[in-house]
């Protein structure tokens, strides 16, 4: 897909987020690229991986997560299991979005300082009439997405290469924050190469040149690493590469002055 527009400074988000608004429709999801040239396709049909993986790094995933986690979910409910799955970084064939463009705008400019960067604007209602007829954002229990779900555990199922927008499911607290959304990809064709991409999807570019500048406002507009990740290892490694003035330390009142 061709770029509509290119980010010259960071109050165009503003602008940005109408524009998607506009031409897509009043609910986007948001995901950003640190590298414009990476495509939209889920972690587990990412390099060289096989067919084969996707059920391998479940199943294993499966056998060993109950004596390291309290809450996994139930056995056969797979979408919680998929999500766990994701939350803690296995190669899914979910694909993490953002109902917050300054949140994607953060991840696209925090990492890779010297390559251009990619803002992705997807309408949910719009990839799923596209794929599915139906206009609506569907549960992870729904028909249409429950056979999407089924594949990483069991190959008991009628294979749908499908991609659909799925509601959230929330198992951390980061999800919260992240204002988390998700696609469920069953082909591993990226999603701006669907023959109906133009009408659903948006991308925007961000210079390299402009990173530094989008990060640094972000913080102060109060996305940052700490509050995205609400645990004490982001707290730390934030408050670590601050930089404080020094001042002298407060003096205990001298009891004996007048």
């Amino acid at each position: 897909m061709d770029s509509t527009k290119t980010l010259e400074r960071i109050h165009d988000l503003i602008d940005l987020s109408l524009l998607a608004a506009a031409t897509l429709g009043t609910e986007i999801w948001w995901r950003g690229h640190s590298r414009a040239e990476w495509n939209l396709v889920p972690s587990v049909r990412r390099g060289n991986r096989k067919p084969s993986d996707e059920m391998n790094l479940a199943v294993r995933f499966f056998q060993h997560a109950p004596t390291r986690y309290a809450r996994c979910p139930p056995e056969s409910d797979f979408p919680g299991w998929l999500f766990l799955m994701q939350h803690y970084r296995l190669p899914t064939r979910l694909l993490d979005w953002t109902e917050s463009i300054l949140i994607a705008a953060y991840f696209a400019c925090s990492e890779h300082q010297s390559h251009d960067a990619a803002l992705w604007a997807l309408s949910p209602y719009l990839l799923n009439k596209a794929e599915t007829g139906e206009q609506t954002l569907f549960t992870p229990n729904h028909p249409h997405a429950r056979q999407l779900f089924r594949p990483p555990f069991t190959d008991k199922y009628d294979p749908s290469e499908a991609t659909l927008a799925i509601l959230a499911r929330e198992m951390d607290l980061r999800m919260t924050v992240q204002l988390s959304a998700f696609s469920i990809h069953g082909s591993s064709t990226p999603l701006e190469l669907n023959a109906s991409a133009s009408q659903f999807l948006l991308k925007f570019d961000i210079p390299a040149v402009l990173k530094k500048s989008v990060v640094t406002h972000l913080f102060y507009l109060g996305i940052r690493e700490s509050s995205l990740f609400p645990d004490l290892e982001h707290l730390a490694a934030e408050l670590s590469s601050l930089q404080f003035d020094v001042t002298d330390p407060p003096q205990k009142p001298d009891p004996d002055a007048t």
